[in-house]
This record gives structure tokens, C-alpha cells and sequence, in this order.
């Protein structure tokens, strides 16, 4: 079972803002199609980073995620939720969240639970580091405040 709720990213060909989806239950058939859009833009991405001799380490981290590994580790177990952005029929970025393993450690919240984000990733269309002309932005944005709604309704 999944929620949506409507959120806005901004189309960064005009600056304005557009509707999305924030999905709050990812299936794993909307990773494995994610994943399946992505990875076209990803093998380029990578294979202009080896002709540029680019080091290893200033690669974008997420180029290597295998989101439906991830995913099928994590989906029977309560303590993890998966989010997804989705706009033009399209996933434009996913999260995933580990709602039960984590405590906070500052004074005020020490020991209490805290939502602690796994994996945070833009689809390689709006990344800046992949593309010259993203398409989207503010997803980061948009799943750092979800993950901070989550924390504070759980």
C-alpha cells in the first residue's frame, strides 16, 4: 500500500514550480522501472567519466546503487520506507528510510528514535553532476523535509 501526496519540484528550464508525486511506498515495480529508465543515462554518464579520466572518487556515489537489491533486501522489514518522486510518468528520485535502528545523539534527543536516510538519489536526467541541463530540481529538498515529517509523526 502507498500514499501520494502532492509536492512541487521546479522545472529548471523555466524556474517555475510543477506538481509531482511524493510516493510513500514504493513496490518493487517502480524501482525495477526506475531503474530500467535510469540506467541508459547512468552507462553514458559512467563511460564519459572513463573517457575524461575522471578518478573513481569524484564519481557521483549512486552511479553503482542497485536500487532492486536494495529494495529487496529492506521490503519485508517494518523498520524501512521507500519513497519515490514522480513527475511526467517518471521516477525523479528515490529514498530509502530506516524508521527503527537509529537514536539521536544530541543532548536533547539522545537515545530518543530518529529517521535515519540510507539512500537519497535523483534520477541522472536532474543530477548537474551527470547532465549539463537538469530537468528537475528540489527533489533532495522535497525527501529531506518528507524524511522530516516522517521522523516527527513516528
Amino acid at each position: 500500500m502507498s500514499d501520494r501526496s502532492v509536492v512541487y519540484l521546479k522545472d529548471l528550464a523555466t524556474g517555475e514550480p510543477v506538481d509531482a508525486a511524493l510516493i510513500d511506498g514504493v513496490n518493487l515495480q517502480q524501482v525495477e522501472l526506475a531503474e530500467q529508465r535510469w540506467k541508459p543515462h547512468i552507462e553514458a554518464a559512467v563511460a564519459q567519466l572513463l573517457r575524461n579520466k575522471v578518478p573513481r572518487e569524484r564519481w557521483p556515489q549512486h552511479l553503482h546503487w542497485n536500487w532492486k537489491n536494495k529494495y529487496k533486501r529492506t521490503a519485508n522489514l517494518l523498520a524501512f520506507r521507500w519513497l519515490g518522486l514522480e513527475r511526467d510518468d517518471n521516477m525523479q528520485g528515490l529514498m530509502m528510510l530506516d524508521t527503527a535502528a537509529n537514536r539521536g545523539r544530541i543532548q536533547e534527543q539522545s537515545g530518543k528514535p530518529l529517521v535515519y536516510i540510507h539512500y537519497l538519489a535523483t534520477a541522472p536526467w536532474n543530477s548537474p553532476e551527470i547532465v549539463q541541463y537538469p530537468r528537475y530540481g528540489w527533489i533532495g529538498r522535497v525527501f529531506i523535509a518528507a524524511a522530516i515529517q516522517i521522523s516527527e509523526s513516528e
